[in-house]
């Protein structure tokens, strides 16, 4: 039963952070130190099914190491996938801040607009960080899951 958990949390995690990556991944690691990430990533839903509908399990994982990384590796992307909502209400704050300026032409409007800029842009470089610690973890975890032997059946 745990052989058939670990194959299912290797599944989960190597696709979505397949998904991931195909649809802002690739995005987030392309911007340049002073880009922001100005666009919307719809995280809406708990997309982790597998790790939580098998805490118990999880917890029953005999390799004290293997655990941790797993429980590690999902606290962390979960941290993510906060990061992004985050970054989601920056760039709303921005659009808002961005079009009344543009509207009003107001130096106080225009000033507001570029401070939620440079907070966008200070934040891409966290959401970046945290991306690549993301990204290390779910290689380190698929790797070991692997030596493990979960892609073979038991």
């Amino acid at each position: 039963m745990i052989h058939g958990i670990l194959q299912a949390i290797h599944d989960e995690i190597e696709t979505l952070w397949d998904n991931y990556v195909d649809n802002i991944g690739h995005q987030l690691e392309a911007l340049g130190e002073t880009e922001p990430l100005i666009l919307y990533w719809p995280v809406t839903q708990e997309y982790f099914t597998i790790y939580n509908s098998n805490a118990f399990f999880i917890g029953r994982i005999q390799d004290h190491d293997l655990r941790k990384l797993i429980v590690s590796t999902y606290s962390k992307a979960r941290g993510l996938v906060d990061s992004y909502r985050l970054n989601n209400d920056l760039v709303q704050k921005h659009e808002h801040a961005y079009w009344i300026s543009q509207e009003t032409q107001n130096q106080i409007h225009l000033a507001n607009a570029k401070s939620h800029y440079a907070a966008l842009v200070s934040y891409s470089k966290t959401l970046k960080k945290s991306h690549i610690e993301v990204k290390q973890q779910v290689q380190e975890l698929l790797r070991e899951l692997r030596k493990k032997g979960v892609l073979n059946n038991p």
